[in-house]
């Protein structure tokens, strides 16, 4: 029985294959992570969160009460 040997591929061609490697895992746990935030509704919430944060409150201090059809002084 052989004791595995260590591959013969030159150092710079492993570094560059396992730098690929790590890019493209990456990019693959970017999109299962992004698609999961959209479809879980997370976008939609905070997108309405935002906007509601953004769109000001009318504000009145007239009496709701009044008659509007009553002549001011």
């Amino acid at each position: 029985m052989r004791l595995l040997k260590t591959p013969a591929t030159p150092i710079l061609i492993r570094v560059v294959a396992w730098i690929l490697a790590l890019i493209v895992g990456g990019g693959i746990v970017y999109l299962v992570f992004s698609f999961g935030y959209y479809a879980s509704g997370l976008a939609s919430y905070n997108e309405e969160q935002r906007r509601r944060g953004e769109t000001p409150i009318p504000v009145s201090f007239s009496d709701p009460n009044a008659d509007p059809n009553a002549k001011k002084p």
